[in-house]
C-alpha cells in the first residue's frame, strides 16, 4: 500500500495454511529498524552489526481479539463509545477490498479519502 506521504506498507496475508497450529504475528519494518508486534522485540543495526533487543518484564501476553470483544461489550453495557468507531471499520474494509482487487487484477487500486 502506498500513502501520499511516500510511505509504503507491504502486507502478506495467508488465509489458509496446512500447518499444525494457527499462527498470528505482525512485524513493523522500516529503514532504521523493525519490531515484532507480538513479542515487542526490536531489531536494529548499529555500526554494521545487527541487533535484537528483547524486552523483559512485559505483562503476560494478552489475547487482543478477546480483549477487543470485552471492550466492545463493556461499551454497549456502559453506554460508552465503542473502541473502534464504525467510520474506522469502513475505512479498514475499503483497504481490505482494495487489497483483494489489486491481487486479482495485478494493478494498483486507489482508495479515496472521505
Amino acid at each position: 500500500m502506498k500513502y501520499s506521504l511516500g510511505l509504503t506498507i507491504a502486507a502478506r496475508v495467508l488465509l489458509t495454511a496446512n500447518i499444525e497450529k494457527p499462527v498470528f504475528n505482525a512485524w513493523l519494518m522500516g529503514t532504521k529498524g523493525g519490531a515484532d508486534v507480538c513479542t515487542g522485540k526490536i531489531f536494529t543495526e548499529d555500526a554494521g552489526t545487527l541487533w535484537d533487543r528483547t524486552p523483559y518484564g512485559l505483562a503476560e501476553k494478552v489475547q487482543t481479539h478477546f480483549k477487543g470483544i470485552e471492550y466492545f461489550i463493556d461499551a454497549i453495557r456502559e453506554n460508552k463509545p465503542v473502541p473502534v468507531p464504525p467510520e474506522e471499520a469502513c475505512i479498514t474494509q475499503s483497504i481490505i477490498a482494495a487489497i483483494y482487487k489489486s491481487a486479482k487484477t495485478g494493478k494498483e487500486v486507489r482508495i479515496r479519502q472521505a
